[in-house]
C-alpha cells in the first residue's frame, strides 16, 4: 500500500481473532480449506508441511509468488531491496486510522489478554505511540494492525504473565536462561543500520545452539521491543539476519517432530504479533544441509512475511557479497573476517550498560524526539541513519550518514577549493547547517554508546572531509547542493 489511501475496512462489521482451529489437509491436491495457509497446513495432522520433500517445500514457496498480485510482488521486492517508500502519514491519515482502530478492536472478539492488559496499564494500551506502531506494521490497514494488536498481547501474555503484560518488558523480567541466552550474544541488534536505514536483527545460532522455544521466543521479544521503539524501524520494517556458518545440524535432527510440528506451531506465528514488521529476512548458511531449514521455515510463516525470506549459501565472502546487495554492508556485521568467529566483546559491554540504566531507572527510555533508539537524549545507543560519525574504521566508513557527507561534499568541493580562509569556514558552516536540517547529528564514540559533539567539532569534521576529497583526487564535481551560503 502506498500513498496515503486507507484500505476500506468495515469497521461495523463484527471482525473475529483467528482461533488456530485446522482444517483437513489432502497430501493428493495440497487443498485445505483454509486456503493452503502453511502454518494450518503444518498443524492439521499426521499429513503435513513436516512430512513433505526438500523439493516440495521449495516448489511450494516458489509458488507462492505466483499468488501474489502485482502490488504485492512490488511491496516485498522494494522492502527486501530497502527501497521502498514510506506511507506519507498525513495529520488526517494518522486520526482517521486511530479512530477506526479503537472501533475495529471494539468490535472483536478473543480479546481477554487485551483486556487484561488494560486493566493493568490503561496509559500503557491506548496510548497513541503505541498503537501507531501496529498501524505501521501493518502499513495502516486499520482491520490487520487491530488482529495484530491483539495478538500481540495474547503471546505476551503467554510468554510473560499477567504482571509484565501491561508495561514493556525489562531485564529483571528474564528468567536465568533467557538472560544466560541474551549474555552469548545469539541475538542482537546490530551497532549500525543498513543502507534503508533500517535496525537489523542479528541471529548467530554458532553462539548458543541450544536452548528452549520459550526462551528463544522471550529474548527475541526482548530486543524488537527494543527496536520498535526506533521510528524509522517502525516505518520501514525490520531486517532480521540470521548467520549459520559455523553452525552444524545433523540431518535427522531437521524432521523431528520438535523441530517441525512444536517450531511451526510455537514460533511461526510471532511474526505477525510483533509491533514491528519484518521487511527482510536473510538466512546465510555454508551447509547445503540447512536449505532444509529455510525452505521448512518458510512455509510455516505467513504469506507476506515469506516472501520477504532470502536464502543465501557460500562461504563467508561469498555471503558477505550476497547481503551487500541487499543493503547490508560488511563493516556493520560482527564477524572477524580473518577467522569467519563472531564477537561479541563490545556487544557485552554494551549489554552490561543496558543491565546498568535499568537498575537506574532509565533502560527503556529508548523514544527520542527524532526516532533513533536512545537511551537518554544524550547517550545515543544505535545513531539515526542521517547520524554522521567521528572516528575512524570499517563502521564508521560505512554508516549511511557518513556516506551523505561525503556526496554534499563531493558536489561542492570546487567551492570550497577557490573560496578564501575565511569563505571555506562559510562553506563548512553551511553544509552543517543543511545537514542539522535534514536531521543529522555529529556523533562521537564514548564506551559502547554514541554522544553529539559541539558544532565547532562538527564543523572540523566537515574541513577535514573537504581536505581528505581533495587529496583523494576529486575535483570534478560541481556545487549543486548549496546553491548559496546563506540557505
Amino acid at each position: 500500500m502506498k500513498g496515503n489511501n486507507v484500505q476500506s475496512n468495515p469497521t461495523t462489521a463484527t471482525a473475529t481473532i483467528p482461533n488456530h482451529t485446522m482444517p483437513e489437509y489432502s497430501a493428493d491436491t495440497g487443498a485445505t480449506s483454509a486456503n493452503l495457509d502453511p502454518v494450518k497446513m503444518v498443524l492439521a495432522g499426521p499429513v503435513s508441511v513436516r512430512s513433505m520433500s526438500d523439493e516440495e517445500l521449495e516448489r511450494r514457496f516458489a509458488a507462492t509468488f505466483g499468488e501474489l498480485s502485482f502490488e504485492e510482488r512490488h511491496d516485498a521486492l522494494h522492502d527486501i531491496h530497502g527501497v521502498a517508500d514510506p506511507i506519507e502519514e498525513t495529520q488526517d491519515l494518522v486520526a482517521t486510522c486511530l479512530e477506526r482502530l479503537d472501533r475495529e478492536i471494539l468490535s472483536m472478539n478473543n480479546k481477554a489478554a487485551y483486556e487484561i492488559a488494560r486493566s493493568k496499564s490503561p496509559e500503557y494500551v491506548t496510548a497513541v505511540d503505541f498503537r501507531m506502531k501496529f498501524l505501521r506494521a501493518e502499513q495502516f490497514d486499520v482491520t490487520k494492525a487491530a488482529t495484530r494488536l491483539l495478538l500481540h498481547f495474547e503471546k505476551k501474555l503467554e510468554l510473560f504473565g499477567e504482571e509484565v503484560v501491561g508495561r514493556d518488558v525489562r531485564w529483571s523480567d528474564l528468567s536465568t536462561e533467557d538472560i544466560a541466552v541474551l549474555q552469548s550474544g545469539y541475538i542482537r541488534l546490530l551497532p549500525l543500520r543498513d543502507r534503508a536505514g533500517r535496525l537489523v536483527l542479528f541471529h548467530a545460532r554458532s553462539l548458543c545452539p541450544y536452548m528452549t522455544i520459550s526462551t528463544r521466543l522471550r529474548v527475541a521479544w526482548f530486543f524488537i521491543q527494543l527496536a520498535s521503539q526506533d521510528l524509522a524501524t517502525q516505518r520501514k520494517g525490520l531486517v532480521a539476519l540470521y548467520w549459520l556458518l559455523g553452525s552444524r545440524h545433523a540431518a535427522s535432527d531437521l524432521t523431528s517432530f520438535h523441530l517441525g510440528r512444536n517450531a511451526a506451531a510455537i514460533v511461526a506465528p510471532y511474526f505477525s504479533v510483533y509491533p514491528v514488521r519484518m521487511a527482510a529476512i536473510h538466512l546465510c548458511f555454508n551447509e547445503s544441509s540447512f536449505r532444509y531449514v529455510f525452505n521448512f521455515g518458510t512455509m510455516v510463516i505467513e504469506r507476506t512475511t515469506r516472501v520477504r525470506c532470502k536464502a543465501h549459501i557460500g562461504t563467508m565472502q561469498e555471503v558477505m557479497y550476497f547481503l551487500m546487495s541487499y543493503g547490508i554492508p560488511k563493516a556493520i556485521l560482527p564477524i572477524d573476517e580473518d577467522t569467519g568467529k563472531v564477537e561479541t566483546e563490545d556487544f557485552r559491554s554494551w549489554l552490561s550498560s543496558l543491565q546498568e540504566y535499568e537498575k537506574d531507572g532509565d533502560a527503556m527510555d529508548l523514544d527520542t524526539p527524532d526516532g533513533t533508539c536512545s537511551l537518554s537524549h544524550q547517550i545515543i545507543e544505535i545513531p539515526g541513519e542521517n547520524d554522521v560519525l567521528l572516528g575512524r574504521g570499517k563502521i564508521v566508513e560505512g554508516s549511511t550518514g557518513n556516506l551523505l557527507l561525503k556526496k554534499i561534499i563531493g558536489k561542492n568541493s570546487v567551492r570550497y577549493e577557490k573560496a578564501s580562509r575565511f569563505e571555506k569556514m562559510a562553506v563548512s558552516q553551511a553544509v552543517y547547517l543543511r545537514m542539522k536540517k535534514g536531521g543529522s547529528r555529529f556523533l562521537k564514540r564514548e564506551g559502547t554508546y554514541w554522544v553529539e559533539v559541539d558544532e565547532s567539532v562538527a564543523r572540523e569534521k566537515i574541513a577535514h572531509g573537504f581536505r581528505n576529497y581533495k587529496a583523494r583526487g576529486g575535483n570534478n564535481a560541481t556545487a549543486q547542493v548549496l546553491p548559496s551560503l546563506s540557505s
